[in-house]
């Protein structure tokens, strides 16, 4: 079997937000929540078993938790929320999902990549054929918007913690840099707003500890703006190509030979709308296949 990278995964989030206890099989997690009523119950897509049977070796793993002080007004919070009323509040919750990767590593489940060394003796085991038995996956730790970064100052906390990649902002304004609007919207307008004046300052931490910026889900003024403010090592780990499917959301050639000019690797997004164009007709199943993911690769 191939052993792939999967270059982005919400593995703690989807512990922690809706109880999918990731050590559990697919089919017992649907089980779960079969009756509930609820958006995106019974349709749980990962878990830690179905990584080994596909070969995922190693996975970019996210940390996900937005300070958007607004965002909440006139509801009751649900825990399934990314949404927080401050950077404090937003850094609390991703540090209870690195606590989360940080028993998995603890009980052999996986293991927390943190340098080459670590990556290079945990991909000769699994594509050597040293895998007997349930073999840990790798999890290199990516944020998802840098709100959990309460200050640039803390970024070498971080580190010492385990992140090695962060990316500006997740879907809209945020801190640090502007996000692209969501799918739901990805026909409208792209917000032009780029990196803010913390960001610049936070750039210049990331890059003197030596993290991985991400360029995912930053507007095309932020995206420019920080891949040439930022001298580190850049890549995308879930977008797709403007080209077959318009929208803010997905990558310009520009961006893509832009991240190609500093070896940069960006990761196709197995998300229907991100796929084929939505705009046109419904974007179910039964219409996108693997071999739209082969387009946006090629």
């Amino acid at each position: 079997m191939q052993t792939i990278i999967d270059g982005h995964l919400d593995l703690a989030w989807n512990a922690l937000a809706y109880d999918r206890d990731q050590t559990q099989s697919l089919a017992l997690l649907r089980q779960r929540e079969a009756d509930l009523n609820e958006s995106d119950r019974g349709h749980a897509t990962v878990c830690l078993s179905e990584m080994r049977r596909g070969g995922v070796g190693v996975c970019i793993a996210s940390l996900l938790a937005r300070a958007r002080p607004d965002a909440g007004r006139g509801k009751c919070p649900l825990r399934t929320d990314i949404d927080h009323a401050s950077q404090a509040i937003a850094h609390a919750v991703a540090q209870g999902q690195l606590a989360y990767y940080r028993l998995l590593d603890q009980q052999d489940q996986v293991r927390m990549i943190r340098d080459a060394a670590a990556l290079d003796s945990l991909w000769s085991r699994w594509v050597g054929g040293d895998c007997e038995g349930e073999p840990p996956i790798g999890v290199v730790l990516c944020m998802e918007g840098a709100d959990p970064i309460v200050d640039p100052g803390q970024v070498r906390q971080w580190w010492d913690q385990g992140l090695r990649a962060v990316s500006l902002a997740h879907y809209g304004p945020a801190v640090y840099g502007h996000g692209t609007p969501s799918i739901a919207s990805a026909a409208s307008t792209p917000n032009e707003n780029g990196v803010t004046q913390r960001g610049r300052d936070l750039l210049r931490e990331l890059e003197a500890v030596g993290m991985m910026l991400d360029l995912t889900h930053t507007t095309d003024a932020c995206f420019f703006e920080a891949i040439d403010l930022y001298s580190g090592a850049v890549f995308s780990s879930h977008t797709n190509c403007r080209a077959l499917v318009p929208g803010p959301r997905q990558f310009s050639d520009e961006q893509v030979r832009a991240l190609v000019a500093r070896d940069g690797v960006v990761g196709v997004a197995l998300e229907n709308s991100m796929l084929q164009d939505w705009r046109e007709k419904p974007v179910t199943r039964d219409v996108v296949t693997l071999e739209h993911v082969a387009d946006h690769i090629d």
